[in-house]
């Protein structure tokens, strides 16, 4: 017969059987995490893309150099990409056979790395570093530095692709953007020749997920909207306000910014002058200087018929320019540098025979 004394010291015993046990195989257990002598992380790097998923490897080693086939220990991952999506916390089973396969999302472009650390002895560690590109494009935007415009006046729209994660799609130099306004005035230079609304002008290739191309709109106007788009997606601009003109001095010789003659000046700026630095100079310090000298002339006929008179060689020069080919360019260039010598040539023969 059992007694209580007796099931007590049964019971007591049994207890000490389990925690004798557990104590074993919690020694089991830290003897094969001491035998494992470091943990490797491969691949060894390499090329990811933004958002695809692709798989990593844990080994650990014994200090032979051979895979810890006993490795039970608890490894836990981070990253310099704090949007990747790494694998929880594992523990090593007995099945791993000190290796396992895991999955790694890295989202955001540049080089980023992948640690892996084991959470009971931080000397067992490993990190890769991986090159990240964007992933396909998902979206545009479409900015220029300055929404309150003037007509006639080119302002420069700046196209940017981005994949689904906000990186610049750097990668793509073939996708071609369409552009397109609310306005139905508003043209485009795609090509980049100074003449805008050709054939093909509200067309522009990427260039490393980005370009910039020239716009104008000849009507004033709020609330204009630019539209990129290529395939699915569209994207559209802040809005846009248009204003007229300000009076400049072809303006006010002429009367109106809508002469054809202004359009020539214009068209000689935007191809030869706001196309280098010099030139975006000379036309920034004449819009900042001309207005006084403009309004003056508005109010004197005689001045205004006096200054069209003087644009009359500038405009035969720009026209000439906007309109030859470099050939004719070279041969105008000759035919005009020897009307000057020869000029001068007849000058200085007058000059010696008034002084004979």
């Amino acid at each position: 017969m059992i007694t209580p004394s007796r099931l007590t010291i049964a019971l007591a015993f049994t207890a000490l059987l389990v925690a004798l046990a557990v104590i074993l195989l919690a020694i089991n257990n830290q003897t094969s995490l001491a035998q494992a002598s470091r943990i490797d992380l491969t691949p060894e790097g390499g090329s990811a893309t933004a958002g695809t998923p692709f798989n990593v490897t844990v080994t650990a080693y014994d200090t032979s150099d051979n895979i810890d086939t006993t490795y039970a220990g608890t490894i836990g991952f981070a990253s310099s990409d704090a949007a990747a999506v790494l694998p929880a916390p594992y523990t090593f089973q007995l099945a791993d056979s000190g290796s396992h396969v895991f999955s790694v999302t890295l989202v955001t472009s540049g080089n980023q790395s992948v640690t892996v650390v084991d959470t009971f002895n931080g000397s067992l560690t490993d990190s890769e570093s991986w090159s990240v590109s964007a992933g396909a494009v998902s979206s545009y935007t479409v900015t220029s530095d300055n929404y309150s415009l003037e007509t006639s006046i080119a302002f420069t729209v700046t196209v940017t692709a981005y994949d689904a994660y906000g990186n610049v799609a750097t990668g793509d130099n073939t996708t071609v953007v369409a552009m397109s306004s609310s306005s139905p005035t508003m043209i485009f230079d795609g090509n980049g020749n100074g003449l805008f609304g050709e054939a093909g002008d509200n067309t522009k290739t990427l260039s490393a997920g980005t370009f910039d191309i020239q716009a104008k709109d000849n009507t004033a106007a709020e609330g204009i909207i630019i539209t990129a788009s290529a395939g699915t997606i569209t994207t559209n601009s802040s809005a846009y306000t248009v204003e007229n003109f300000r009076c400049f001095i072809a303006t006010a010789a002429y009367g109106t910014p809508m002469a054809g003659e202004i359009q020539v000046l214009r068209d000689f700026r935007d191809k030869y002058l706001m196309t280098n630095p010099p030139g975006r100079l000379f036309v920034a310090a004449y819009y900042k200087l001309s207005p006084p000298v403009a309004t003056f002339i508005a109010d004197h006929d005689s001045l205004r018929a006096g200054i069209r008179i003087g644009l009359t060689p500038l405009l035969w020069l720009a026209s000439a320019a906007l309109k030859t080919t470099l050939l004719q360019k070279l041969a105008i260039l000759a035919l005009a540098l020897v009307v000057v010598l020869f000029t001068a040539v007849c000058l200085r023969r007058i000059r010696r025979s008034r002084t004979a």
